[in-house]
């Protein structure tokens, strides 16, 4: 059986519709085969065991269930919009400290990194940390570096107009 349906199939409980209904019904994570044609020599069918056909119409909405849940995992805001997830915290200078009861937002925000990447790896889900980037914004923010996994997260290049 599909690795994705199996995962899908726990997210149910938590997040009932009628798409996922849908897709169980017609049978559109089980049973499914690819094979590779190269100069018209076909390779021999495989079962596919995890994923979502690309370009499907169910796709997308199957990948909104199954990342519904990530932003309950941690304590800042996160954006979620397509295939696209942004985590984002006010850290606050050690000079403005004083100013603010604020928690140290650079161990809340590498905290939520941990949490995300346990995230994923319980849901065998894999994130490409290399598009994963970290962005400081403001000139008094103390620009820590940030982890996800064993990786460092590297601020995006600075293109001209």
């Amino acid at each position: 059986m599909n690795q994705t349906y199996k995962m899908l199939t726990k997210k149910e409980d938590t997040d009932p519709t009628t798409f996922f209904q849908l897709a169980r019904e017609r049978d559109f994570l089980r049973d499914r085969t690819q094979r590779v044609v190269i100069r018209g020599t076909a390779s021999e069918a495989l079962g596919v065991t995890s994923g979502v056909p690309q370009g499907s119409v169910l796709g997308p909405i199957l990948f909104l269930i199954f990342i519904n849940d990530l932003p309950l995992n941690v304590i800042s805001p996160v954006s979620l919009f397509a295939d696209d997830s942004k985590v984002f915290s006010r850290i606050v200078s050690e000079k403005n400290k004083s100013k603010c009861n604020s928690a140290n937002g650079n161990e809340v925000l590498q905290g939520d990194l941990n949490r995300i990447k346990e995230w994923a790896d319980n849901w065998k889900m894999e994130f490409n940390v290399d598009k994963c980037k970290m962005m400081h914004l403001g000139s008094s923010n103390p620009k820590a570096n940030y982890t996800m996994g064993e990786q460092i997260l590297l601020q995006p290049q600075k293109k001209g107009i």
